[in-house]
């Protein structure tokens, strides 16, 4: 064990043996001989090596992962959302990766705790953006029927394949392993009386740091999305009521911004998520070169003459948010507090849940068939980011309902997201393109040379992953079902300034 430790750095180590028990001496050889401390860049490391050389080991998975997620902390790196363990999943089968991680443990032993976060960050993303998968050619096509039926059930995927179902479950297995993909889940926002807010934000480089540090900490902020090309651009995106007092106040937050920095352009937006649409074309990955067969003038020819040639495939998703059923919804503190766990862990049993919530499992069984009889949220299969793509944000302005005619046009590459937005009274469409790094800046000359005169804003973002949301339980009022919603939810300690 590591000398000078504090009592509660003693406490978290003690707690990780009782949970590795069998498997202890392992992380103990690692933190004894590198010296290694919580909370730091070396313990992630060394949580990581230990989850991978136990992860076979099924029973300890999910308890470890808590675990570590527990003794960790999220952070975000030039808008690289670095999330632990999810991070670390399609590493943990990359051999090089566990030597770079031994390396560095090793350099921080010699050179006492210089791996800061910053550096730390720095080595890791790049290792990860340098990463593509490699795919046996029944596992890219499991890859792409997943993506086509956004489910991983046998028997929705065995109707786009030609894989004997007694072998189905071994393939299954080996995606997962690899991290090829995220199931996630969408929550239907509608439903719960929620929309989908945005803020817009462009400056100068040398005021981000400074202009993050003003936005109040809501309960209904979601994310932050940060451009590192050119200017300070910022994207932040609220999940709140669907109530006009809410882009009052987002007009007031910016207000405020512009009062105390010099804020080039901002917008306030409200999506319509009943307009949802996305679409994948990841069949033009290589599985035997591990590149994208995508070239710059691929994408011209494409733009050009997209009805004559619409890539056949590339298949579309509709993810249409609506508040269609005729009968409200019924959620009490239990519901909403199943919910969350849900939208945390992804993918549990009935069986996880009541263990985690301390609830039986005709309760937990009980409100999952509430929600999911009320549409309130569903499965989704998505790539995760070891495909190493960029991702171009594309604001348009609306010219006579394009959208689906626009999506067309951009189906040539291997991701697409669409979805409308009112600013202003005006509407328009909201485009992430995701695209591989070496095309990012041909393909904006092309957008730009395409919808010059539609274009409301373009910037590049490397990664757009949201920290993990949750409904905050003490916004919402049981027993009228509705939001309890505040100025101050929004502005913080500005409504007190005023």
């Amino acid at each position: 064990m590591p000398s000078k430790l504090t009592p509660s750095e003693l406490e978290i180590i003690e707690e990780a043996y009782n949970i590795l028990k069998k498997e202890s001496p392992f992380f103990d050889n690692l933190i004894t001989k590198y010296e290694i401390k919580p909370y730091s860049p070396a313990w992630d490391l060394a949580c990581f090596l230990t989850y991978a050389n136990f992860s076979h080991i099924k029973s300890l998975e999910f308890t470890w992962n808590e675990f570590w997620e527990k003794r960790s902390t999220n952070r975000v790196y030039r808008n690289l959302q670095y999330r632990v363990p999810y991070s670390y999943i399609p590493l943990i089968a990359d051999n090089n990766f566990n030597k770079l991680a031994y390396k560095l443990l090793e350099l921080n032993r010699l050179d006492t705790n210089s791996l800061d976060w910053n550096t730390f960050f720095s080595i890791f993303f790049d290792y990860c953006s340098k990463i593509l998968p490699t795919l046996s050619k029944r596992e890219f096509s499991l890859f792409l029927a997943a993506l086509k039926c956004q489910s991983l059930k046998s028997n929705n995927l065995l109707k786009h394949l030609e894989i004997d179902s007694s072998n189905l479950s071994k393939y299954k297995r080996r995606l997962m392993e690899k991290g090829i993909v995220f199931q996630g889940i969408s929550l239907n926002y509608p439903r719960l009386n929620l929309a989908v807010y945005g803020v817009y934000l462009e400056s100068s480089k040398s005021l981000s740091e400074a202009i993050l540090k003003e936005i109040p900490n809501s309960p209904f902020l979601h994310s932050i999305f940060q451009s590192y090309l050119g200017n300070n651009k910022l994207l932040i995106q609220y999940v709140a009521p669907a109530i006009p007092e809410v882009s009052r106040d987002l007009h007031r937050l910016v207000q405020n911004l512009e009062s105390d920095f010099q804020i080039a352009d901002s917008l306030i937006l409200r999506f319509k998520n009943a307009t949802r649409l996305k679409s994948f074309n990841y069949s033009i990955y290589d599985i035997q070169s591990k590149e994208w067969n995508l070239e710059s003038y691929d994408i011209r020819m494409h733009f050009s003459f997209y009805n004559q040639i619409r890539d056949k495939q590339a298949f579309f998703v509709q993810q249409s948010q609506t508040n269609d059923l005729d009968y409200k919804i019924n959620l009490n503190k239990e519901g909403i507090e199943i919910l969350n766990h849900i939208l945390y862990n992804n993918h549990l049993t009935i069986k996880q849940i009541a263990n985690n919530l301390k609830y039986s499992e005709r309760t937990v069984k009980n409100h999952i068939k509430n929600l999911e009889d009320s549409n309130i949220y569903s499965h989704k299969i998505n790539p995760s980011y070891i495909f190493s793509l960029t991702n171009i944000v594309l604001f348009l302005r609306n010219s006579d309902d394009k959208q689906l005619e626009y999506h067309n046009k951009f189906s040539i590459l291997p991701e697409v997201y669409s979805e409308q937005f009112l600013t202003d009274n005006k509407s328009g469409y909201y485009f992430v393109l995701r695209v591989p790094p070496n095309l990012v800046l041909e393909a904006i000359d092309i957008l730009e040379e395409d919808f010059s005169e539609n274009i409301l804003k373009i910037f590049v973002v490397n990664q757009m992953y949201s920290k993990r949301w949750s409904i905050p339980m003490d916004k919402y009022e049981t027993v009228f079902q509705e939001w309890k919603y505040n100025p101050e939810d929004v502005l913080g300690d500005i409504v007190r300034q005023a």
